[in-house]
């Protein structure tokens, strides 16, 4: 079965995670929470392939992705793809959400605060502590 790999509650990353990015079809807000989702995946090294099967993420299979938001913007919304434009172009050249779209990631991402969690425990445990004199 052919799953969608980000978005829904019946998508791999829900299955996989319990997080989704919400919605139905590709508008700048679902962009916002693909894109975030690809860049997660993309530092971490790995995502998943239609079949929910964990597979190693490329910056070629990033790219890839990241890219296809715009045609799937025009297939799915054919409003305001140049937002969506704009978003890819500066997570291709930044590999970050630019700052006038990470507002939208809580009201897009369910289930947002346990990727944030796990990120946070992380730095703290790669954290150098100060050294005791």
């Amino acid at each position: 079965m052919r799953r969608n790999i980000y978005e829904g509650p019946s998508s791999c990353y829900a299955i996989r995670e319990g997080v989704y990015v919400k919605g139905r079809g590709v508008t700048p807000e679902t962009a916002v929470g693909i894109a975030y989702l690809l860049l997660r995946d993309l530092e971490r090294g790995w995502t998943y392939d239609h079949s929910c099967n964990r597979i190693p993420m490329t910056p070629q299979l990033f790219l890839q992705r990241l890219r296809y938001l715009y045609p799937l913007c025009v297939k799915h919304n054919r409003e305001n793809c140049d937002l969506v434009k704009a978003l890819i172009e500066y997570v291709e050249r930044h590999k970050a959400i630019p700052d006038w779209a990470k507002h939208v990631l809580e009201r897009v991402i369910v289930g947002l605060e346990k990727i944030t969690l796990k990120a946070k425990a992380k730095a703290k445990r790669g954290q150098v502590l100060p050294q005791a004199w």
